[in-house]
């Protein structure tokens, strides 16, 4: 379920969205706002903008069933963080999705011992996820998960450690 965001409104970037979840339905929302530059279109209907603000916020999503569902999601969490901009109207917006894909590292560790490196990767809109298992003891432990976008990273991780016997592991992201 992770994902970017990127919203349109009437002809300008005007933010995009990070985001990520770090259990099952509550997540981190990383947020980065543009305003335009009052300056001729660099190409026809591409418009210079300078971001403006970057934040982050907390948020709970109910169980989603289907990509629709999330995208629907996505359109209500923007409505709701944006209604108070008077620049900003729902109406004149458009919403896509990064075509390319996200890439996630955890180190995974039970205590000290490192344990391996979990390697993730996805495409939101195409509903494909996979995770490449690295072991840091045994290359015929390595393994390879595949998943589709309802799943988040924290879920594909949990299945991963259930795979492997692990009890009770610690998963840190590696910042990218």
């Amino acid at each position: 379920m992770e994902r970017k965001l990127t919203v349109i409104n009437n002809g300008y970037l005007f933010a995009e969205i990070n985001f990520v979840y770090d259990s099952t339905i509550n997540g981190m929302a990383t947020i980065t706002t543009y305003a335009p530059q009052i300056l001729e279109p660099i190409v026809e209907g591409l418009h210079p903008v300078v971001p403006i603000k970057l934040y982050s916020l907390i948020f709970t999503q109910t169980t989603a069933t289907s990509i629709d569902a999330i995208k629907t999601f996505d359109i209500d969490f923007v409505a709701e963080q944006f209604s108070s901009d008077p620049a900003f109207t729902i109406a004149g917006c458009s919403f896509s999705y990064n075509n390319n894909p996200m890439q996630f590292r955890y180190l995974i560790q039970d205590g000290d011992q490192l344990l391996g490196i979990a390697n993730i990767q996805e495409l939101f809109i195409e509903n494909e996820k996979s995770l490449q298992w690295i072991s840091a003891t045994k290359i015929k432990a390595d393994l390879q998960l595949a998943s589709g976008s309802l799943e988040n990273n924290m879920q594909l991780l949990d299945r991963l450690a259930t795979n492997l016997g692990m009890a009770k592991p610690i998963f840190k992201q590696v910042i990218q």
